[in-house]
């Protein structure tokens, strides 16, 4: 499961999920929430299998341990199972920071 800016979880998404119904109507209600002022995500999941989790849990552990570009390739990573989402749904909140 995973949350972030509703446009670059949308260029995460699966094609299927993108021609969905809810697909539309949620982001109709983001554009609503974010002309309003208000800071949206939306949220996504995918199931792995256990054989798939464990090889990609084993290169996420390494990465983060790296002391050079460890950012760049934690980020690598995770764009390794961060693809094909299906949407849940969105947020949406006041963010006065």
């Amino acid at each position: 499961m995973t949350k972030g800016a509703d446009a670059i979880i949308a260029d995460l998404l699966s094609e299927e999920s993108k021609e969905s119904v809810e697909f539309k109507k949620t982001q109709q209600y983001v554009d609503e929430y974010a002309g309003g002022g208000l800071r949206t995500l939306f949220i996504a999941y995918k199931v792995l299998d256990e054989a798939t989790y464990k090889e990609w849990n084993e290169k996420s552990v390494a990465s983060k341990l790296l002391t050079k570009n460890r950012e760049e390739e934690v980020a690598a990573v995770d764009g390794l199972i961060e693809t094909e989402l299906i949407l849940i749904g969105s947020t949406a909140i006041e963010d006065k920071l």
